[in-house]
């Protein structure tokens, strides 16, 4: 399922998605523009994705604890797919933070 994005905001190290409405999903894909998958043999470090209905009160749930993603880069823009271990989850808001990549830390 693709979801559009109503709105974001990046935060210091995190992107926060606002799908517009709950969706049942079981991964996300994204697409680094710069920093992070485009420079060949760079990974990203401390990946880490959470979701939630209402950040500001029902706090966020892990579906991908923080850890590398060490699959390197070949130079080229593409997507980087994080299925959720936990399996689907039907959430409105999705947090996606890192520490950077190898190139740019």
């Amino acid at each position: 399922m693709i979801c559009s994005i109503s709105s974001y905001a990046i935060i210091f190290n995190c992107i926060i998605f606002d799908l517009g409405e709950s969706a049942e999903f079981d991964a996300i894909g994204i697409i680094p523009s710069s920093g992070e998958g485009n420079t060949v043999t760079n990974y990203m470090k401390d990946v880490k994705i959470e979701v939630s209905d209402d950040p500001f009160e029902g706090g966020w749930t892990v579906v991908r604890s923080k850890e590398d993603d060490s699959r390197l880069s070949t130079g080229h823009i593409g997507v980087r797919y994080y299925p959720f271990a936990s399996g689907s989850v039907t959430k409105r808001f999705v947090k996606y933070s890192n520490n950077g990549g190898t190139s740019t830390s």
